[in-house]
């Protein structure tokens, strides 16, 4: 009767908080995952100088910004492999996205503009057919190494 209920409610509570405990990321812990696959980097969280996000209610929309200073130059090995990373103003979009265009003011900048830096774009949007500062909605994610600094910026923008 009453005490099969209470021991079975007892049992399902206990079932229901164990699985959100063990299964649940920390906010900070799934935003350095995006960073690492994004970047195949393999940076932890004590590296990890600034972090905010504002994700979050039905739609996902939001902003996340990690400052990283890594420890030694790993970094600065994988951006140079790779030919996804652009030396800071080639790429006219992710510039603009950083310091604004004559029409655009800045989204993400980074003050003072590093001397010596590269850029990593990437246009998540699913309308690729309107120019990028044209469409009324932003999906994309921008990071800049500053090789002077050895500092990561890393910027992700839901819409």
């Amino acid at each position: 009767g009453v005490t099969m209920k209470r021991y079975l409610s007892v049992i399902l509570a206990a079932i229901i908080l164990s699985v959100c405990l063990c299964g649940c990321e920390s906010d900070e812990s799934a935003a350095l995952r995006h960073l690492n696959n994004d970047l195949g980097t393999d940076i932890s969280e004590k590296q990890i100088s600034s972090y905010s996000d504002t994700h979050g209610g039905f739609l996902g929309d939001g902003e996340l910004r990690i400052t990283v200073e890594p420890d030694g130059d790993f970094q600065a090995d994988v951006i140079l492999k790779s030919d996804a990373w652009k030396p800071l103003g080639e790429d006219e979009t992710a510039y603009g996205v950083l310091y604004g265009t004559d029409s655009v003011a800045p989204m993400f900048p980074i003050l003072p503009e590093p001397e010596h830096a590269w850029c990593w774009f990437n246009d998540r949007h699913t309308d690729t057919q309107t120019p990028f500062f044209a469409r009324n909605s932003y999906n994309f994610t921008i990071a800049v190494y500053d090789s002077d600094t050895g500092t990561l910026y890393y910027y992700r923008l839901d819409t």
